[in-house]
């Protein structure tokens, strides 16, 4: 049950890094002046 909670949790972890780059990538390829905007 450990192994698998570590397996669940490993999974979990790798897709939600996954959708952070994802999103970063996303956000690099639109042009710079909205992201400024939307951070501040």
């Amino acid at each position: 049950m450990i192994r698998y909670a570590r397996y669940l949790f490993s999974f979990v972890l790798g897709l939600g890094v996954a959708v952070v780059l994802h999103y970063a990538l996303f956000r690099m390829t639109l042009p710079i002046e909205p992201f400024i905007y939307m951070s501040f």
